[in-house]
């Protein structure tokens, strides 16, 4: 299976699964409650699978939301680490930096 999520459906639904509720996400997120219930639901559709159980008026993460929440963070934390690196190209500055001093103490002394 060839999943095409996008950035921004992995951080809504990470913020769901998170929180365990569409309420905080949608705070979370800027958003409205159905919009982050129409792209769960959505992601839902693409996958096959649901990722929640509705239990009343709470939410639990089903085993395939669990495996597809492993997946979400190490995929938002690499991410992250490409942004760390490509802002460090954007300044011009990366690399090791080796430095040695020498002391002219002895000569002026002696």
């Amino acid at each position: 299976m060839k999943l095409r999520l996008t950035p921004r459906q992995i951080e809504i639904f990470s913020a769901v699964a998170t929180h365990l509720s569409y309420k905080q996400a949608a705070k979370k997120l800027h958003l409205t409650q159905p919009a982050v219930s129409m792209q769960v639901r959505q992601l839902e559709d693409l996958i096959g699978m649901p990722l929640f159980e509705r239990l009343g008026r709470r939410i639990a993460l089903t085993e395939a939301g669990q495996e597809l929440l492993a997946y979400a963070r190490r995929v938002s934390q690499l991410l992250e680490e490409a942004g760390d690196v490509l802002e460090g190209l954007q300044g011009g500055v990366r690399g090791h930096l080796a430095l040695s001093v020498v002391t002219t103490a002895n000569h002026f002394t002696t």
